[in-house]
Formats: C-alpha cells, structure tokens, sequence
C-alpha cells in the first residue's frame, strides 16, 4: 500500500519528500538546502511573510529576528551599560567599545578596527575601489549612503527640515550644525563681541583680528 503511495507522488514530491526530517514530519519541516541544491532538485523557494510590512524572508529565524523591529524588543543587554540590541551579534560588536580591543588590522598599514565592516570600508582606500556609482553622472563612493546623499543633490530632496525657520538640508549633519544657530549657546569674540553658534566659527573670525604689520591693531577697527 505504502509502495503505491508513494507511486502516485510527482518526481518533485518524491525527492521534497526525501528532505523532510523524520523528527519533524508532522512539521514537514524541510532542512534548508543551498539554493543552488533547491533549485537543481527542482525544489521551491519557502518564504515567510511578515504578516505587518509584507517582507519575505528565506529562513524563519531572519523573519523572527526581522519582527523584534515592529515589536520594538531588544533582547541582548549590555551588562555594562546596559544599553539594548535585536541582535547578539551586535551586542558583540558594541561590547569592543567599552574595551581598547581592536582585532581587526590592515596587513598593509597595520592600523587595527574594533569592526570587520570598518577594516573592509578601510581596505578601499589602499585598493581605490569605489563600488558605488552614481547611475547620473557616473560620480562612484566607497559607502552606499554616500552614494544616497549625493543622489539627493540631483532629485533636489531635501529631507532634513528646521522646525524653527523651515530651512531644508540634504544632510543632516547640516541641519544639526544650522541648529545651533537658534540656540542660546553663543561663543562671543573677546574683541569685538561679535557671537558666533561655532566654536570653528570664532577661531576664524579670530584671525581677522591679526594684523602682521601691527599685532596690537584690530582689523576691525578696535584695539
């Protein structure tokens, strides 16, 4: 009874059906091939839906782990600083910050980094690879956020708003820089008391200040 069963399957069911684990086979769990096994069995492709945002992911851990971003939870504690994360291996990483551990050096210039991503964004420097091209104007990046930033310049986005006056940035480190200027923190010149939101400012507006020819003469007309 069981051979005639077994008959009746497709090729395709027959060989799925030779992966199910027989722990599992209420389950139907089937061990996860690499694709290019899948795809020469003629097997297909198991997706997990995110039921919330609709991503597909391969494996069911990832979609697991990819739910913790609706649900807001952060399982792996720092026990140092007690800071959270969604991944272990993120926990891992942010625990080299609190030690002077580098692991990770350039065989070429021996300086080291705390992450392997950074040492490979590094290792681009040595080599000149800038994998990242701009499809308008051909401009390339070593970083694809780079990339990103400098694609705003062509579609003349602006995503970052002041609340105050409205001023649109492409970056935001524009925007937090421009910031200051509506705060209370001013660094004033000892001079001319002329106040700037920058400390950087200042020291520039500082030189204008200098003469060569009469140190002790402001150029601005005080002394």
């Amino acid at each position: 009874m069981a051979q005639e069963e077994n008959n009746s399957l497709t090729d395709s069911e027959q060989i799925e059906q030779s992966f199910v684990c027989n722990v599992y086979t209420t389950a139907a769990f089937v061990f996860q091939a690499s694709k290019e096994k899948k795809e020469a069995l003629g097997l297909k492709e198991r997706l997990y839906n995110c039921e919330m945002c609709k991503k597909t992911f391969t494996l069911k851990g990832n979609l697991k782990r990819h739910m913790l971003t609706h649900t807001g939870e952060r399982p792996y504690i720092c026990n140092i600083c007690s800071k959270r994360f969604v991944q272990q291996s993120n926990l891992k990483m942010h625990l080299l910050t609190h030690t002077n551990e580098c692991p990770f050096t350039c065989n070429i210039c021996q300086k080291s980094f705390k992450q392997k991503y950074f040492l490979k964004r590094h290792m681009m420097i040595h080599t000149g690879e800038r994998p990242f091209n701009c499809s308008i104007c051909s401009k390339s990046f070593r970083q694809k956020s780079h990339l990103k930033t400098h694609a705003l310049l062509h579609s003349g986005d602006r995503p970052h708003n002041c609340d105050i006056c409205g001023k649109c940035f492409v970056v935001k480190s524009r925007l937090k820089t421009h910031f200051l200027s509506h705060t209370k923190t001013k660094h004033a010149c000892d001079v001319c008391h002329k106040c700037f939101s920058l400390r950087s400012l200042l020291k520039g507006h500082m030189q204008s200040h200098t003469n060569d020819q009469n140190p002790e003469l402001c150029v601005c007309g005080k002394n």
